[in-house]
């Protein structure tokens, strides 16, 4: 059974609120996904207030180290409701950092069929 969170229908969604928002929805975007990996892993891999605070405290430098840390999450759970994935941990981190984090993660977290088959 997939429990999904953040049952977006659109990944552009976090994206578009961030920008509208001055960055404010990223932090609560930070939150909710921070939960949804824990639920979806089974374990407290990441505490969601710490990593939302953190984020805002430094004015979202924390953001890469999240990044990195949510990129092998994904992965991860790629790899238990699908077959291996086709993106490393490392291609998706940085694929995040050099173009929409928010989009890549989020695709890949309401996808159900996992990393393969993210479409642009």
């Amino acid at each position: 059974m997939k429990i999904k969170l953040m049952d977006f229908s659109n990944a552009i969604i976090p994206l578009t609120l961030t920008f509208l928002t001055c960055g404010l929805y990223y932090l609560w975007w930070v939150f909710k996904t921070s939960q949804d990996i824990n639920t979806r892993l089974d374990r407290r891999q990441f505490n969601p207030m710490v990593e939302a605070l953190c984020t805002g405290a430094t004015c979202g430098l924390w953001t890469f180290w999240w990044d990195w840390r949510v990129a092998q999450a994904v992965v991860e759970i790629d790899k238990r409701e699908n077959s291996p994935p086709s993106m490393s941990a490392q291609d998706l981190f940085l694929s995040a950092i050099v173009s929409m984090g928010p989009f890549f993660f989020q695709a890949i977290l309401n996808d159900g069929k996992g990393l393969r088959t993210l479409e642009f």
